[in-house]
């Protein structure tokens, strides 16, 4: 079978290429070898000399040993000096230099860039702008990583690719960053440094990184514009910019509401190692950006947002927000989190920030369904309002968010003191409040809102915070719940053991006392423990224990018109006497079961009776007795009744007092079910069970009104 074309012009080049190789080595180097032709642009007068160098060039070792300024008759046949294109520099066997617009291509057999159509050999390029200016060029030996060096009017060293002006310095920066993004679909553009001064945005594209040499490369904008922008639109995003390493701020003269940086529909967005200083409003605006990340950044001073991220998805770690304790008139956000999802602030601090507006040290909020945000291991301090505005050090709306390990200290209203707070959860349901640290606030350490529903409140350190000394929380002020379902677990404000010991004092249950057990010491006088407010407890469980044998009653009242069991109070009389109860969000129900208890020394004599005056069959013209010795809440007595002198039958029913479930007319109606005493003619003594209604008092009905009843002092009581 006969050899294709292709297959000859194959093996000519595999031949091509060997014999390259070998020629090459004759002189010691490589295939494909180039050395120098460095480019360098006179600032004044705009001429491009190219430095001296050696290549291969076609297996021709050719070496150039002056410094060429590049003059019109270098340029090839037909081709003109016009603005706004690219031109690139060849170098041919001959060892001259040849400019032409027609892109190189890479020539495998001979180990280097050439021209498409002529074996001249690539060695470097310029960009020729608007008007008609070389703003910068570069070498292949000067640009192996499609790297262009921009320095500032102010640089004193000599590498460098472009230098500005000091006047409308984006103009160069811009162009570097065209020609890579246009002729590489990226690279890096490095500022020396040194100040740039700009008049309009620098506009960073897909694939570029934008650099500097650290904090002493500055950008100073100045007018009504974002100082380092990129604004791209739905469908059609921007990937993969990095601006990393300088320092940003604007001139003095500007107050143009504009960000020092401003980014939208920009994903996998890197801002990294950025001082920002002395913004005029905004700082940092990161809208519509998925998979940012904001490092290592440093804000300082600023009037609106420090770093504000909107309707995106990244992190913020490493950052540093401090207004200087400077007083302002604007509302303040050291970290905004807008409509984000799955976003992490992680290891930042917010400090010394001050106004008479409202403070926010980090603020998530959203107008839509967003949940899932993460703030981790942040230090936030020195928040202070002064005026009745309110002042958070982290405040977060919606769903399933996570404040975990934060210390937040001296969150401070100067005007209003109650109107400040170390984290508060507003209409927000699901979160997590974990190992926090919250000291020295003038109001609220933790806040939850009563639109908050079954929020965590887990392992955290809550201390003088409001009017709360140490780690009590007898005032609310390290933690106030109005939420509802909120959980509570191994918080400082929850005591060993969480019992609340009472003695000589009243006590109020608060919602967020952490309080499982009140253990209450009457001596001689009475005690009243008031139950918290149903509606935000609901399943919580309170046990109330009289621990002392001392005469005073141990009360426990429901908060307002709310009821314990359908009593508004319960009365515990004789030591050890304890009652257990749960919430519903309306009332108070009772947990353990009712028991019987004795009276330690019980009235003698008759507590009541009736010999005349009845009529026959009937509760309503009957006996009523009101058992007032009873503790509140009691459901029941044990005591001895007497029925007699009847001429035919002695017989007795009890029912609570108004129980309209039994018959005013027990006998006629056959209510043998309340009837606690029947003999024909003798008379009757029996201990009985009275059941009480809720005013403790019990009605008697007789057989006839020749009946006799007498009813002793109870010896027991149920409850």
């Amino acid at each position: 079978m006969s050899p294709t074309w292709q297959d000859v012009e194959a093996a000519k080049a595999e031949a091509a290429a060997e014999n390259l190789e070998r020629d090459a080595r004759s002189y010691g180097l490589p295939p494909g070898y180039i050395k120098g032709f460095d480019l360098t642009i006179d600032g004044d007068t705009g001429q491009l000399t190219i430095d001296a160098g050696f290549a291969d060039v076609a297996g021709v070792f050719v070496r150039r040993n002056d410094s060429h300024v590049l003059t019109d008759e270098d340029y090839g046949t037909g081709v003109l000096r016009l603005p706004s294109l690219r031109y690139y520099i060849y170098l041919t066997r001959e060892g001259q230099y040849w400019v032409d617009v027609s892109k190189p291509i890479y020539t495998k057999a001979r180990y280097g860039l050439y021209h498409p159509t002529y074996v001249y050999r690539y060695v470097a390029e310029f960009y020729m702008d608007v008007n008609n200016k070389i703003p910068f060029a570069v070498s292949q030996e000067q640009n192996p990583g499609q790297i262009i060096v921009v320095a500032s009017s102010t640089y004193k060293g000599l590498q460098y690719d472009r230098i500005c002006d000091g006047t409308r310095d984006e103009v160069e920066i811009n162009d570097a960053i065209r020609y890579l993004s246009e002729t590489y679909g990226g690279g890096i553009v490095e500022l020396t440094e040194g100040t740039f001064y700009t008049a309009a945005s620098i506009v960073p594209e897909a694939n570029i990184v934008l650099q500097g040499r650290s904090w002493g490369t500055i950008i100073e904008k100045n007018g009504d514009f974002h100082g380092i922008s990129k604004i791209a639109t739905s469908g059609n995003e921007v990937d993969n910019i990095v601006v990393r390493n300088l320092k940003l701020t604007r001139n003095s003269s500007d107050t143009n509401d504009n960000k020092l940086i401003y980014f939208k529909y920009c994903d996998n967005l890197i801002l990294d190692d950025i001082y920002f200083y002395d913004a005029y409003t905004d700082v940092l605006t990161v809208d519509y950006c998925d998979n940012f990340n904001i490092a290592k950044c440093i804000v300082f001073m600023f009037r609106d947002a420090g770093l504000h991220v909107s309707n995106s998805q990244g992190i913020i770690n490493l950052c540093t927000v401090d207004g200087n304790d400077i007083e302002t008139t604007f509302a303040l956000k050291g970290i905004h989190v807008v409509a984000c999802t799955a976003t992490t602030v992680s290891n930042c601090k917010i400090i010394n920030l001050k106004a008479s507006n409202t403070i926010t040290g980090v603020l998530i909020t959203t107008t839509g369904g967003v949940i899932g945000n993460r703030i981790s291991n942040c230090f936030i301090k020195n928040l202070t309002v002064t005026s009745a505005h309110h002042c958070y050090g982290i405040f977060a709306i919606l769903n399933k968010h996570q404040i975990q390990n934060n210390y937040i200290d001296d969150i401070t209203n100067t005007n209003t003191a109650a109107n400040a707070y170390g984290i508060n959860f507003s209409s927000n349901d699901d979160s997590l409040i974990s190992g926090n640290y919250i000291i020295n606030g003038s109001g609220k350490g933790i806040l939850i809102d009563s639109d908050s529903d079954r929020a965590l409140i887990s392992s955290n350190f809550c201390r003088a915070n409001g009017s709360d000394s140490g780690i009590t929380n007898e005032n609310e002020h390290n933690f106030s719940d109005a939420g509802t379902d909120t959980m509570t677990e191994g918080n400082s404000w929850e005591p060993e053991g969480n019992i609340k010991v009472v003695s000589s004092a009243n006590y109020i249950v608060l919602d967020g006392d952490g309080y499982e057990v009140v253990l209450v010491t009457t001596g001689a006088s009475d005690r009243t423990i008031t139950l918290p407010t149903a509606s935000a407890n609901k399943r919580r469980q309170l046990t109330i224990i009289k621990a002392d044998s001392g005469a005073g009653k141990v009360i426990i009242d429901g908060e307002g018109a709310e009821t314990i069991d359908l009593f508004t109070t319960i009365e515990l009389l004789q030591q050890y006497d304890l009652m257990k109860i749960v919430c519903d969000s309306s009332n108070w129900l009772r947990l353990n079961p009712p028991t019987w208890h004795k009276f330690a020394n019980p009235a003698t004599g008759w507590k009541a009776s009736k010999t005349a005056g009845w009529t026959a069959d009937s509760f309503s013209g009957g006996l009523e007795v009101t058992f007032s010795e009873v503790p509140a809440g009691t459901k029941a007595v044990r005591c001895v009744i007497t029925c007699a002198a009847g001429t035919t039958i002695n017989a007795l029913w009890a029912r609570k007092s108004g129980d309209t479930n039994i018959s005013n007319t027990p006998n006629a109606s056959n209510e043998h079910s309340h009837q606690i005493l029947y003999n024909t003619t003798s008379s009757i003594w029996e201990q009985v069970v009275l059941w009480l209604s809720s005013d403790y008092k019990v009605q008697f009905a007789v057989f006839e009104v020749a009946n006799d009843v007498y009813v002793a002092y109870p010896l027991e009581y149920l409850l």
